[in-house]
C-alpha cells in the first residue's frame, strides 16, 4: 500500500540512523533489557513509572529468546518500526468510517515531533499503541461483510489488552467504551468494554500502589501555565519552534481555546458518528494534556523548550490534526479553506522543527554486549549518557 509505504519512509527519513545503526534509547535498556535479562519472563509484571508496559516487555522476551544481545536494539527498533505501520495500516480498515483516511494515517508520522523521542524504540512505542485504542474505539462491531467475525472480534480484544496494558491511556479511553455501550447494548460492546474496564482497572491498581514521591510545588503561576499551553501545546504544533516563543502566551493559549471551540462547535453540526469521533479525539486529547500539566505541577517549565519533553505532547498534536481531518468535509468554504490552511501550518511547523533527528552518539553497543557473560561485570553506556551494569548470570 502506497501510503504505508510513505510512512515508512518518512520515519526512515526522519529516524535513519534508527534503523542503519540501532542503538538502545534510555529505558530500552536500563528497563527493558536489563530486567529482562536478570528476571527473565517474570520482569513482563514489573510496572515502570507507575503502571504496565506489556508490549515493551514482550519485545524484550522475545529478543531475548530468539537474538543474540548485540542484536537487541535491531529488534527493539524494527518491531518498534512494525507496530507504528500497524497502526497506520489499521487506519484503513473497512470498520473505521472515517473521511480522509490518507491525511490521518500520514499525520501519525508527520506531526511536529521536534528529536523524534516517540518514534522508532520500544520505550516510547506506547504512544503511538494508543492510537490503536482510539482506532479500535471507533470502529464499527464486527460483522460478515467484512470477513470473518470471530477472527474481527479476537483482534479488536487483543488490541484492548494488549495496548491497555501498555500505559496508562486505556483509563482516559474508559469513559467513551462506556458512552459506546451505553449507545448500543449489544455483546460485542459489552465485552470489549468490559476488556477496557479489565485493562484500566490493572493500570489503576499499579498507579495506584506504585511509590510517589511528593515533590516540592512551585508557585502557582498562571503565566507559567499559559507558556506550557500556548507554546507548547498550541504554539509549537502551529507555528514551529521559535516563533511561539516570541508571542504572548495567553493570546497563544486564547488561540488554543478558540481553535477548540470551533472545532467543538462543527462537530456540533455534523452528522453522529462524526460528532462522536470528533468528541473522543478532544477527550482523549484533552485528558493527556490535563495529565502532563498534573505530572509536571511541581516543575511545569520543564515542558517550556522545544526539545524538553516533547512526548508528551505527542498525542495532543495527532488528536488536533485527526480532529481537523474528520471536519474538512464540512459545508462552508471558509470553514473548508480554514481547516486545511491550519493542517497545512502543522506540517509547515513539523518541517522546520527538527524533522529529522540527529543520530544517537556512537557508544559500540555491539562491541560492549559481546562481552556480557565473558565478564563478572560489565558497565555499558547507553543514550542519553546513561549506563547499565551487567552481571554474569553464574554470579547471582
Amino acid at each position: 500500500m502506497l501510503v504505508l509505504a510513505a510512512a515508512a519512509l518518512i520515519l526512515f527519513i526522519r529516524k535513519t540512523d534508527a534503523l542503519t545503526y540501532p542503538q538502545f534509547w534510555a529505558e530500552d535498556a536500563t528497563v527493558f533489557f536489563i530486567e529482562q535479562y536478570n528476571q527473565g519472563a517474570c520482569a513482563l509484571l514489573n510496572p515502570y513509572a507507575g503502571y504496565l508496559h506489556l508490549v515493551p516487555r514482550l519485545a524484550a522476551l522475545f529478543a531475548d529468546a530468539f537474538f543474540p544481545y548485540h542484536a537487541a536494539p535491531y529488534v527493539y527498533n524494527y518491531l518498534s518500526l512494525a507496530l507504528t505501520l500497524l497502526v497506520v495500516l489499521s487506519i484503513f480498515s473497512e470498520r473505521f468510517d472515517a473521511g480522509n483516511k490518507p491525511l490521518l494515517a500520514l499525520s501519525i508520522v508527520l506531526v511536529p515531533h521536534f528529536g523524534g523521542e516517540v518514534f522508532l524504540n520500544i520505550t516510547n512505542v506506547q504512544w503511538v499503541l494508543a492510537l490503536l485504542l482510539v482506532i479500535t474505539l471507533l470502529k464499527d462491531e464486527p460483522g460478515p461483510q467484512y470477513g470473518d467475525v470471530r477472527v474481527q472480534a479476537s483482534l479488536d480484544f487483543g488490541a484492548v489488552v494488549f495496548c491497555g496494558l501498555t500505559g496508562p491511556f486505556v483509563v482516559f479511553l474508559l469513559p467513551f467504551f462506556v458512552v459506546r455501550f451505553h449507545k448500543k447494548r449489544t455483546p460485542y460492546n459489552a465485552g470489549i468494554t468490559l476488556a477496557a474496564l479489565a485493562a484500566a482497572s490493572v493500570q489503576i491498581f499499579f498507579m495506584a500502589t506504585g511509590q510517589v514521591t511528593e515533590e516540592e510545588r512551585t508557585p502557582d503561576n498562571l503565566f507559567v501555565l499559559a507558556s506550557v499551553i500556548g507554546r507548547k501545546f498550541f504554539g509549537n504544533l502551529f507555528l514551529g519552534n521559535s516563533l511561539p516563543y516570541d508571542l504572548n502566551p495567553f493570546m497563544l493559549t486564547a488561540a488554543f481555546a478558540f481553535l477548540l471551540f470551533f472545532i467543538a462547535y462543527l462537530a456540533f453540526w455534523s452528522e453522529t458518528a462524526r460528532r462522536f469521533q470528533v468528541a473522543v479525539f478532544l477527550g482523549f486529547m484533552s485528558a493527556v494534556l490535563l495529565a502532563t500539566l498534573v505530572k509536571f505541577r511541581s516543575n511545569p517549565l520543564t515542558l517550556v523548550p522545544p526539545d524538553n519533553g516533547v512526548r508528551y505532547s505527542y498525542l495532543v498534536y495527532v488528536m488536533m490534526a485527526w480532529s481537523l481531518i474528520a471536519l474538512m468535509g464540512r459545508k462552508g468554504a471558509w470553514k473548508g479553506y480554514f481547516i486545511k490552511a491550519l493542517l497545512a501550518a502543522v506540517l509547515a511547523s513539523s518541517l522546520v522543527s527538527g524533522f529529522r533527528s540527529e543520530p544517537f552518539e556512537d557508544h559500540y553497543w555491539a562491541g560492549w554486549s559481546r562481552l556480557i557473560g565473558e565478564e563478572p561485570r560489565v558497565q555499558i553506556p547507553i543514550n542519553p549518557d546513561r549506563r547499565i551494569e551487567v552481571i554474569r548470570k553464574s554470579d547471582f
